[in-house]
């Protein structure tokens, strides 16, 4: 291709791209490095083009080529790890700007995926420390205000959460998914009512949402308000009835409202919608243990260790497989036993000795168990309380 055709090419390109037509753009920007594969800047044209126009890992790929032509060039470094993010890539994304943080400190786009990339990967403090930055750079930037306090949400940190989601309110009061945020973190803080307040702005700011409905019905359960509750995730159901968590939340409250048969209906719907959620299939499990069909809720109660997220901890001896121990002891830790009903069935099971570490501090026999159990330091809340509702962080 001529010189001038190509610079030619690259102008009308740009023309497309600055109006709109991404798709169009790209399509131009194709020839250009189909006839200058040598040029970054080209590579790094298409690869923003592509981006735009929704191809974020053909993006990422034509970004990557751009960065192997000018592997100096701080902002091709940026946009690739922009596009790799964008095409759920994140740790190729935190490898782009490997090297280059120094230079980039000041750099509001390059801390913003840096700090997005580790949230991805639920590298909590990382990505707290990372939207830090962000606002540092940047104290307007209210969407990384709302992130950051997802992050300390899920960090453990409800008061910094709370902090930063009320920071972002009084930037743009109309922020529902603050205001839907803000309610999970009062009620994980134990603040039913304030959460209840909060998640009942966010449902009048988005009307049409069912995860943030869903959540107001979460803590709704959460305060005892069971009527009020059951209005809420019945609408999230008729309304939305292919949204799989607001299916598991209404069989949290219909256990909750010890209606265990339509709880099981409710859970057995989330399922299938979701078939991969380990939230909703440990629900499920919870309403089977608590119905009494303990092999089928305490298998289901063990298919989330096969996930990621759900992995077995390492306590230095073999998990129990449910088999018969044959007079030996088993140790229910706290991650296996956050349940009653899942420690009743461990105890049902065993034939020996069953210590259950929860977080009471009392020591007492269980009754009705068979062999010599015993509990030590056992799970203070009844056993109504031990399902998971699914809050939908945004």
């Amino acid at each position: 291709m001529p010189p001038g055709d190509s610079a030619a090419l690259l102008r009308q390109a740009t023309e497309l791209h600055g109006a709109g037509d991404a798709a169009g753009a790209a399509a131009l920007f194709r020839r250009i490095v189909s006839a200058h594969p040598e040029q970054p800047v080209a590579w790094a044209l298409l690869g923003g083009a592509l981006l735009d126009a929704g191809q974020a890992e053909a993006a990422a790929d034509a970004l990557g080529r751009a960065a192997a032509l000018a592997p100096e060039n701080d902002d091709i470094a940026v946009e690739r790890a922009v596009a790799s993010q964008a095409s759920g890539r994140p740790e190729p994304a935190i490898a782009a700007l490997a090297g280059r943080l120094a230079r980039l400190q000041d750099s509001e786009r390059a801390q913003a995926v840096l700090a997005e990339a580790y949230r991805s990967l639920s590298q909590w403090d990382a990505a707290i420390a990372g939207y830090r930055r962000v606002l540092k750079i940047n104290p307007d930037n209210n969407p990384a205000r709302i992130a950051l306090g997802t992050c300390q949400q899920r960090n453990g940190d409800m008061a910094g959460a709370v902090q930063s989601y009320r920071e972002a309110l009084a930037r743009d009061p109309v922020a529902d998914d603050a205001w839907s945020n803000l309610g999970l973190a009062l009620k994980a803080a134990g603040r039913f009512e304030e959460g209840v307040t909060a998640l009942e702005n966010a449902v009048a700011l988005n009307p049409d949402d069912p995860a943030t409905l869903s959540n107001l019905g979460v803590v709704l359960t959460a305060a005892g308000r069971l009527e009020d509750a059951a209005q809420a995730l019945e609408s999230v159901t008729a309304d939305h009835p292919g949204f799989a968590d607001g299916w598991s939340n209404l069989g949290n409250l219909r256990q909750e409202q010890c209606r265990l048969d339509a709880a099981l209906a409710a859970h057995d719907r989330a399922v299938a919608l979701d078939p991969g959620n380990a939230e909703c299939r440990w629900n499920r499990s919870m309403t089977l243990l608590l119905s009494g069909d303990l092999a089928a809720g305490f298998a289901i109660y063990e298919w989330r260790r096969g996930t990621v997220d759900h992995a077995p901890p390492v306590h230095g001896s073999p998990l129990w497989d449910g088999t018969d121990p044959s007079g030996g002891a088993s140790c229910c830790w706290r991650s296996r036993a956050s349940a009653t009903r899942s420690s009743l069935y461990a105890m049902h099971r065993c034939c020996g000795n069953v210590v259950l570490r929860s977080p009471s501090v009392a020591t007492q026999s269980w009754p009705g168990c068979s062999g010599h159990c015993r509990v030590i330091r056992p799970w203070c809340r009844p056993a109504k309380r031990c399902r998971r509702s699914i809050a939908t962080c945004r």
